[in-house]
């Protein structure tokens, strides 16, 4: 499956659109980030499924960019928890100001 994310006309965004690829088993693929001029700056690819949390995820995520052939960043899922309760203060404006 393909979803395209397009921003609202206007909207204070960076990107023009993001086309997201989705597996029949519902994990993600890619997604591709595109400017405002249409052209594909960078590419997110998803692999390396795993059991985690009770959830299947991928657990290797790597962004490469358009501009720098051969570059890449990659983060690595090791451990996560799904469904941790969050104190409400921990929204409130007071403390979205603060970072906390």
């Amino acid at each position: 499956m393909t979803i395209v994310s397009l921003p609202k006309p206007d909207a204070p965004v960076v990107w023009g659109k993001i086309i997201h690829r989705v597996a029949r088993d519902g994990l993600p693929v890619f997604s591709d980030y595109y400017d405002e001029h249409g052209n594909r700056v960078r590419r997110l690819s998803f692999d390396e499924p795993r059991v985690m949390g009770g959830r299947r995820i991928p657990t290797r995520w790597v962004v490469m960019p358009d501009a720098k052939p051969g570059h890449r960043t990659e983060m690595r899922i090791e451990w996560v928890a799904f469904n941790v309760p969050i104190d409400p203060e921990v929204f409130t404006r007071a403390n979205l100001r603060r970072g906390r």
